[in-house]
């Protein structure tokens, strides 16, 4: 039986720019939550209707914060400030938590107070298709066992604590969550995490993280967390680099056989088969 609360439980931090197309549908599918929560939405000087639709959804002790950012990055500290809960998820305004998955496990969550992540499965939609993105089960993150982000993001549930002393480092563009981590558990030898069964969170494939000019900046940004940390991260993926050296010979080409794999690997399945419940995708 799910423990009463009064006090938001999570807060979910979304950094917007120009989003109106995603975000009323973000914001509708967290509203979904029987239990409370505090919803932040950063926005970043969006021309479009983005915070109109934010501040429709938002009320107290949610925040809409209308404000100039470095990035993303930025962004989420600037929001940090206005988290009044005990643990802290970030997510893309086209990314949609899983409402159930939260729910079930909001006993442990709140109990598991030294527990610094707590996380699941992530599902990717693209063209209409989705992948089950099965993630690792680790009872510490060490710089050891990081080298590949095995914690998925959207949706990774953060102990506020994480941030008392410490933030995102807003020279990254793409990394900096990832080098975040790393951070910690390099300064404090380990981080505490628990994987609770079932899908946390569907996030969309088409962001700037997948796009193909992001090989080369994260390239980039992994040489440089591997000379501040000490720690060498593991390269993109052969088939990653094979993507990208396409895309620079013949994009048609490149995005036409992106669709084929997904198509051929992905499925249509509805999402309840993995535990998943909202179908706005």
């Amino acid at each position: 039986m799910t423990k009463k609360i009064q006090d938001p439980f999570i807060s979910f931090v979304i950094a917007t720019k120009n989003a109106a197309q995603h975000i009323e549908g973000c914001l509708v599918n967290l509203r979904r939550f029987k239990v409370p929560i505090q919803i932040i939405v950063k926005d970043c000087g969006s021309s479009d209707t983005t915070a109109e639709i934010a501040r429709r959804h938002c009320i107290a002790p949610d925040a809409v914060i209308e404000q100039a950012d470095s990035g993303i990055y930025g962004a989420w500290n600037q929001a940090l400030e206005a988290v009044s809960a005990p643990l802290v998820a970030f997510i893309g305004a086209d990314d949609r938590p899983n409402v159930s998955w939260y729910e079930a496990h909001l006993n442990l969550m709140l109990t598991a107070k030294d527990t610094d992540f707590f996380y699941g499965d992530l599902v990717k939609h693209y063209n209409k298709r989705y992948r089950l993105m099965s993630a690792p089960e680790h009872l510490q993150v060490t710089p050891e066992n990081l080298t590949t982000f095995w914690l998925p993001h959207p949706g990774l549930i953060h102990s506020r604590k994480l941030f008392t002393d410490q933030q995102f480092d807003e020279a990254y563009a793409l990394a900096g969550d990832y080098e975040f981590v790393l951070r910690l558990a390099k300064a404090r030898g380990s981080l505490s995490c628990i994987k609770l069964k079932g899908v946390q969170c569907v996030m969309e494939a088409d962001g700037l993280s997948h796009r193909p000019e992001a090989f080369v900046r994260y390239r980039a940004e992994y040489s440089s967390i591997s000379a501040r940390l000490g720690v060498t991260p593991t390269s993109p993926a052969a088939a990653a680099r094979l993507y990208w050296l396409l895309h620079v010979a013949s994009p048609w080409a490149a995005e036409r056989i992106r669709r084929l794999r997904w198509w051929s690997s992905g499925t249509a399945a509805p999402l309840s088969e993995w535990g998943y419940d909202c179908h706005d995708k």
